[in-house]
């Protein structure tokens, strides 16, 4: 969600790191705000220097001394791109492996 420094390839790499089926977005800032906004994910840019966040995500922070906190969900689609399920921190491994796999059962069937 820094769509100051993470490009579409920067953002490739690093979800498919994790599983090469997933992936991650970046964009404008305030194409990035609003579909946050819509998914009701939250983010924000956070001054290293003074432990304060900056007002706004719409434009560069003044120093590339910040971090950007964020939301921890994991939101799955289905096959047609519309969201079935948000997973939430704290992740439990047995409940999330066995949530994902009644969502994969389900749309196998289909």
């Amino acid at each position: 969600v820094d769509p100051f420094r993470d490009s579409p390839a920067d953002m490739k790499e690093y979800t498919t790191s994790f599983h090469p089926d997933f992936f991650g977005v970046t964009g404008e800032p305030q194409v990035l705000k609003k579909l946050s906004e819509e998914l009701q994910l939250y983010y924000m840019f956070m001054n290293m220097s003074t432990k304060k966040p900056f007002d706004t995500v719409l434009k560069r922070p003044e120093t590339e001394a910040y971090h950007v906190m964020h939301s921890s969900s994991v939101l799955l689609t289905n096959p047609e791109g519309k969201l079935v399920a948000r997973l939430s921190a704290p992740f439990d491994v047995a409940k999330t492996t066995d949530t994902l796999q009644k969502i994969i059962d389900y749309y196998a069937k289909k």
